[in-house]
């Protein structure tokens, strides 16, 4: 029986008629496990005190947006701040006061 796929990571879907099968539910879950598992990348910046600021990382491509940011355990960052990203590197700008510690998630978008 031939299955239908989805487009962006080719996970199994059963039709409705289709039996399921235990090695079809791993082999998706094992797809979406490789896939964010590579297309994240968590940066953790100690004692940020200066803007802009620029880390470096060989994981972090041009596709990668930043999806999160905690400032020294809070969830709010500073209304101002931006990101770039490029092959290699994110840069964040805007203002600080004083020094605080950054963690950042970026995820790949297509």
């Amino acid at each position: 029986m031939n299955m239908a796929a989805t487009t962006n990571l080719g996970l199994v879907k059963p039709a409705g008629d289709d039996d399921l099968s235990v090695l079809d539910i791993n082999g998706n879950s094992d797809t979406i496990d490789t896939a964010f598992g590579r297309n994240n990348v968590f940066v953790s910046l100690t004692s940020l005190s200066a803007l802009p600021y620029t880390y470096s990382d060989a994981k972090i491509t041009t596709r990668h947006r930043v999806v999160n940011c905690i400032l020294s355990n809070t969830l709010a960052q500073p209304s101002d701040w931006s990101y770039s990203t490029g092959n290699g590197s994110v840069t964040i700008s805007g203002t600080i006061s004083g020094t605080t510690n950054v963690y950042l998630c970026l995820s790949e978008f297509y």
